[in-house]
């Protein structure tokens, strides 16, 4: 039989396959915390054993107290880990955030200087035809008189900024040119 051992360095020893045979042999042989592999051939057995080193050199509080730190300090990575994932997330989210107000804002001054070219009126209920059509279809505010509005390229009056933000919200994630909010007619074709 094979038997390796660490007391005086790695080695090898031949012994006879029934020394093995009894439990108390094993036992005797075979520490508790030992790791041990059989490969059985036709009259050998290898066997692989693993002295503790840990146990040799430190008492069990001061194992104990290693295990911990070990434990601690893997937990601390881990922690590490998580909080660098969670801002690496973060900034993502922030950047694609801050795109989506840049195109935004690109899109509202477009819609800003095509709005600036729509004519305008003062309103007043005397006016004839805007008399019907007492407040603005997106905001729902009443208008006032002498108030100046600007008219969509279809004729309704808007307030300017209420236009303005109409025309730069998105009706839908396909980024269609803006409608009227009445009639439907698109602001941005004719003018």
């Amino acid at each position: 039989m094979l038997c390796g051992c660490w007391e005086e360095g790695f080695r090898f020893e031949e012994a006879p396959l029934s020394d093995y045979r009894d439990s108390q042999t094993w036992l005797r042989k075979l520490s508790f915390c030992s790791l041990f592999a059989v490969l059985m051939e036709t009259r050998w057995v290898l066997i692989i054993r693993r002295v503790n080193f840990l146990t040799g050199y430190f008492s069990n509080w001061q194992l104990a107290g290693i295990l911990c730190l070990l434990m601690l300090s893997i937990l601390l990575l881990l922690g590490c880990y998580a909080l660098f994932v969670y801002f690496l997330e973060l900034s993502r989210a922030r950047r694609a955030m801050e795109a989506t107000s840049r195109s935004f804002r690109d899109r509202q001054d477009a819609m800003i200087a095509t709005v600036a070219t729509f004519s305008t009126v003062c309103y007043g209920p005397a006016k004839g035809e805007y008399s019907e059509e007492e407040q603005c279809p997106v905001c729902r505010d009443d208008y006032e008189v002498g108030q100046k509005l600007s008219c969509a390229p279809c004729g309704h009056p808007f307030h300017y900024q209420c236009l303005v933000d109409h025309m730069a919200t998105p009706e839908n994630p396909k980024q269609t040119p803006p409608t009227c909010p009445l009639c439907r007619a698109e602001l941005m074709g004719r003018r």
